[in-house]
């Protein structure tokens, strides 16, 4: 059985930033999303963006539902974080067949800065990881990866 580091709070109104998944997740997620921002900041480029051109190397060329589908978030959010892409010309996005369907694909140029951004990628998961510990680290991504799987 796993040990605790404290005993586990009541679930008073006090307590939420104890007990609260949906807090402690938000405020790691931001904490992290800082360190990775900061890893990118030479390329003009955010995580959100980075991890997005990624997320696109595994689909390609995909259509906007199938990329909003693999990343769990909204069209209309990904139709909005994909136009600074496209107009840095990192992306491409045309009418597929179907003049309503959008298709996305990376450009030569968005090829090019995920190569020049994956050592600054590995130095950060290295530093996260020498930092949390590897088992832990490992650990979290699977549990992650586990509670998305049961909510989606």
């Amino acid at each position: 059985m796993p040990r605790r580091s404290k005993p586990a709070p009541t679930r008073s109104s006090e307590d939420v930033d104890e007990v609260c998944l949906a807090f402690n997740l938000r405020r790691a997620s931001r904490l992290v999303s800082q360190v990775y921002d900061d890893a990118y900041r030479f390329m003009g480029l955010r995580n959100t963006q980075f991890s997005l051109l990624y997320a696109l190397t595994k689909v390609q060329p995909a259509t906007v539902q199938e990329l909003a589908k693999q990343l769990d978030v909204e069209r209309t959010t990904l139709t909005r974080n994909l136009a600074p892409l496209e107009k840095d010309g990192f992306l491409t996005v045309t009418r597929g067949e179907d003049q309503r369907e959008k298709r996305i694909e990376l450009t030569e140029k968005g090829t090019k800065i995920l190569a020049e951004g994956f050592p600054a990628w590995c130095a950060i998961q290295d530093r996260i990881e020498a930092m949390f510990g590897s088992e832990a680290t490992n650990r979290l991504i699977n549990d992650l990866r586990r509670l998305a799987d049961t909510l989606s």
